[in-house]
């Protein structure tokens, strides 16, 4: 048999003849975290639904704390009568496994829903958990903790979306419209207890140009915008259109030089101003070194 088929046909024939000594080795099943609650009369109204959820969230809650995990994605399926349902998804902002605020979360997500026929059924399931290593709490502290917070966040992601709640993270570039990125919001971590420890703060570092602070925008331009400007002689910007509408100048700073990436096939050099536009307020403005041209890219609060 070797001969001929080489070694995989020797396996093959050694477990047609049931003499294999490999070891089986199973694949472990995740478990599905998921409860269901038949009605005892089809619901037309939240409350006997309130209810339900009650008791799925208390069983669910306690079958996660028990396993160490807390949920990040809930799924609620609701059955109607006599056919047809209806499956709303629940984004948390933060993993837990507290009923009390899962509850709350789902009155806020199932309270106003508009169903075409009444609920006969109601199940929940747990399509995301992770770990959950507890927390010791200080003297006084509640276990709600920041629990407002999160149902706050939660909404707002439940409601706008995922990518809706968002934070700003620096990234390893020095041209401002890639110099920040945005990725996905968790409330910090709380560090409370008995063995918690205050984190140093790290220095704060300010650069300093005659005497007076770079500023930086907070509302940056996805892309510089190319602004129609009027020039004096001497070259000095006097009013720009943007949008259609004609602003007028009434003060400009700098200029600040800015440049880099020359070993890429895209390399700038840039002479940035805070320009405050008459009706626009202040903005930062620079002057491209490639074509001379004045591009806005951001404003100033």
């Amino acid at each position: 048999v070797v001969a001929r088929g080489g070694a995989p046909a020797a396996r093959a024939h050694a477990r047609c003849r049931g003499v294999d000594d490999t070891p089986f080795d199973p694949e472990p099943l995740e478990e599905a975290l998921e409860d269901r609650v038949v009605l005892d009369a089809p619901a037309d109204t939240f409350e006997p639904v309130q209810f339900a959820l009650k008791t799925l969230l208390d069983r669910l809650s306690a079958r996660l704390s028990g396993r160490q995990r807390a949920a990040v994605r809930l799924t609620f399926v609701l059955r109607l009568d006599p056919t047809g349902e209806a499956q709303v998804p629940l984004l948390l902002a933060r993993p837990t496994a507290r009923a009390k605020l899962l509850l709350e979360l789902a009155r806020h997500r199932l309270g106003e829903l508009r169903l075409e026929a009444p609920v006969a059924e109601v199940a929940v399931r747990v399509d995301a958990h992770d770990v959950d290593l507890g927390q010791q709490l200080a003297l006084g502290d509640e276990p709600e903790g920041d629990a407002a917070l999160e149902g706050v966040l939660s909404r707002l992601a439940t409601t706008l979306g995922e990518e809706a709640l968002f934070s700003a993270s620096l990234e390893a570039a020095h041209r401002p419209e890639v110099a920040h990125g945005a990725r996905a919001f968790h409330p910090p971590e709380a560090r409370r207890g008995l063995l918690s420890t205050a984190e140093p703060e790290g220095p704060v570092t300010v650069w300093r140009e005659a005497g007076a602070a770079r500023e930086r925008p907070s509302r940056l331009l996805e892309r510089p915008a190319r602004l129609d400007a009027e020039l004096a002689a001497s070259g000095a910007l006097l009013a720009a259109r943007l949008a259609g509408k004609r602003h007028r100048v009434t003060a400009m700073a700098g200029p600040e030089r800015l440049g880099g990436e020359w070993w890429t096939d895209t390399p700038y050099q840039r002479d940035y101003y805070r320009v405050h536009f008459e009706g626009l307020g202040p903005a930062w403005v620079f002057r491209d070194g490639r074509d001379g041209g004045f591009y806005l890219q951001g404003l100033f609060d």
